[in-house]
């Protein structure tokens, strides 16, 4: 088959190219090489956080405008970046799997360590609006799963929010680590424990106990296999 556009690498700059040639009526072939690195990545699309002197930047659109002639981005003109964010969020949307932010305005979002980094858009299940919003902040975290410690980023919230909030942590356990002969929970291991009934029941007992109507929830991505928000409204 005649193809019109071949796109070498199935991240997700090479997926997202696809996707607009695609609307634009083009036949797309991808060539990518084992697993790419969306099967670790965040979800979230990073703009600019900082400018060249290391200040932070309120809005990332216009602060296009502003990088150094050998930074990439000064290749692009600002309305063009502005297009192509929109169109992203509209092929989410599509998808039903809609992101939330503004394209002219960085949000703060913590990481899997606990300290804070500004972005542009995220997953609905990754609105930190609600951590500056509620009094106590619950950060959970599984037994044996590697790369997200819950007692290390309650620490380092505490350090940022001070003695504004209340900041606890909480480890779930499971029968993963005795029924497999695993070193390592991933969060794709978690996320299969999630998707089923046993599962998620246990996790929801476990939880419950310390859980308020004033209490917000920092868990690593765990919330299901799939680009859908089912997990996250299923009401604990």
């Amino acid at each position: 088959m005649k193809h019109d556009l071949l796109i070498i690498g199935g991240g997700l700059s090479g997926l997202f190219a696809a996707c607009v040639a695609s609307r634009q009526g083009k036949k797309v072939k991808i060539l990518s090489y084992g697993e790419s690195t969306l099967t670790i990545g965040s979800g979230i699309i990073d703009v600019l956080g900082y400018d060249d002197d290391g200040n932070f930047v309120a809005n990332p659109i216009e602060g296009i405008k502003n990088v150094a002639k050998h930074h990439p981005y000064a290749k692009v003109e600002n309305d063009v970046a502005k297009k192509a964010l929109q169109t992203f969020m509209e092929i989410a949307k599509a998808e039903n799997y809609p992101y939330m932010g503004d394209v002219n305005r960085n949000r703060w979002i913590p990481t899997a360590l606990g300290n804070f980094k500004p972005t542009c858009l995220t997953p609905y299940s990754m609105n930190s609006d609600v951590l500056f919003e509620k009094k106590h902040i619950l950060v959970v975290g599984f037994e044996g799963m590697k790369d997200f410690y819950a007692d290390m980023v309650a620490k380092n919230l505490k350090k940022d929010f001070e003695e504004k909030k209340s900041i606890t942590s909480l480890v779930i356990k499971s029968d993963l680590v005795n029924s497999r002969d695993l070193k390592d929970i991933s969060s794709i291991d978690i996320a299969f424990w999630l998707e089923h009934e046993e599962g998620f029941n246990s996790f929801k007992n476990q939880l419950k106990p310390h859980v308020t109507s004033d209490t917000v929830i920092v868990l690593p991505a765990v919330l299901g296999l799939d680009p859908n928000y089912d997990l996250y409204y299923n009401k604990i």
